[in-house]
């Protein structure tokens, strides 16, 4: 679970912070980090838990 929020939590600041600096490579690593949480949440949590995090 803390590993889930983890990367939810790194995604969106990553997100956040690629609207200030020019690239794309902040965008890239928010997707992956939020791809693992969500693969994590499916893995840990089955398909009820997976598509909840989806939608989050």
């Amino acid at each position: 679970m803390n590993a889930i929020l983890m990367f939810f939590a790194v995604g969106a600041v990553l997100l956040a912070a690629e609207v200030f600096v020019p690239g794309a490579i902040l965008g890239i690593f928010a997707a992956l980090s939020l791809l693992v949480g969500v693969v994590l949440a499916f893995v840990d949590y089955g398909s009820t838990g997976g598509w909840i995090a989806i939608a989050a």
